[in-house]
Parts: C-alpha cells; sequence; structure tokens
C-alpha cells in the first residue's frame, strides 16, 4: 500500500492470511517501525477481504528501521521472503518474522543492498509483468466531433526497453 500524494509519500505492506472460513489474521510490515495501522484503514481492509463475513485478528509486526528512503524496495524484498517461506513451507509468523528484516540475512542488509536486491527482482520479473495488446476503438461519431479526437489507442506489447503507443486522430482515420 502507497500513502502519500506525488512528493512524498511511504511504501508498506499488508498481509492478510485466511484461517478458517470466517477468521483471518492480518501484518503489517512498515519499515517506519511498528505496523501501527490506523483504525480507518483497518476497516478498509476488513471490508476489502471479508465484508461483515469474518474477523481479522491483526498481530503487531515491529521493523527494523529505514535508514533511508529504502520503503518501496523493502516492501518488495518483504513480498519475496514472504512468497518464499511459503514455497518453502514456513510458517507464516516465521515469514513475517524474517521480512521484518530484524533477523539473519536480512538484519545485515544496508539501505543498498537492499535497493540492489529488490532492482533485480524488478529487472528479472519485468518480462512477465508485460500484458498483452490493448486496442480501444471509440465508434461513437456524435453531432459534437470535437469529442472524438481519439479514435483509436493501439499499445503494442513493449520489449523490455521500449514502449509504443499509437494514437490516431480522427483526421488520420477518414
Amino acid at each position: 500500500m502507497f500513502s502519500g500524494g506525488k512528493g512524498i509519500g511511504h511504501w508498506f505492506l499488508f498481509v492478510i492470511r485466511k484461517l478458517r472460513r470466517r477468521f483471518s489474521k492480518a501484518w503489517c510490515i512498515d519499515s517506519m517501525g511498528k505496523g501501527n495501522v490506523e483504525r480507518s484503514l483497518k476497516q478498509k481492509i476488513e471490508q476489502a477481504f471479508a465484508p461483515g463475513r469474518s474477523t481479522m485478528k491483526w498481530e503487531i509486526c515491529e521493523s527494523r528501521s529505514q535508514e533511508e528512503l529504502e520503503c518501496g524496495p523493502r516492501t518488495i524484498l518483504a513480498m519475496r521472503i514472504i512468497k518464499e517461506g511459503m514455497e518453502k513451507d514456513l510458517p507464516m509468523e516465521d515469514s513475517i518474522r524474517l521480512a521484518s528484516m530484524w533477523q539473519h540475512p536480512y538484519n545485515l542488509h544496508t539501505p543498498t543492498m537492499i535497493r540492489e536486491e529488490a532492482a533485480y527482482l524488478i529487472n528479472r520479473f519485468t518480462p512477465a509483468m508485460i500484458t498483452a495488446p490493448i486496442r480501444i476503438r471509440v465508434r461513437n461519431r456524435g453531432r459534437n466531433r470535437s469529442n472524438n479526437i481519439l479514435q483509436k489507442i493501439n499499445t503494442s506489447k513493449p520489449n523490455t526497453n521500449s514502449t509504443c503507443i499509437e494514437i490516431h486522430s480522427s483526421q488520420e482515420m477518414e
């Protein structure tokens, strides 16, 4: 989750684990410390995952505090740590503890190491995150042609080094 605006903000991670049909556990991994979540935000998360149908127990997750501006990369790294823990059948609590960066080997990571590891993960998975081409055609040709400036937007599948977007105006389409 991201909070803030264009100029300044903060990334943190919510982990929700459904345990039984009507019971879930939730953690907030926040590189600013204790992962205390405002009640209004908790309610929004609870509504998104189980609107009025289950109980969500919030666990306190104290994380190692960030030293620089590495909240985004730490969030990415925490997701990877939890994913690997699930693949190894570790208990979720153990994966959460590792993701909080208090335990070895993550307690030795510097901000630079965290950013480099996140950059490696992003570069490694970029091709898998590319979606198929999206084509949108606007066929409504009402009286006011100024509303029909864009007749076709075609985004073709980019390679890892470029993005290609073609925009055709109504004059080019005729």
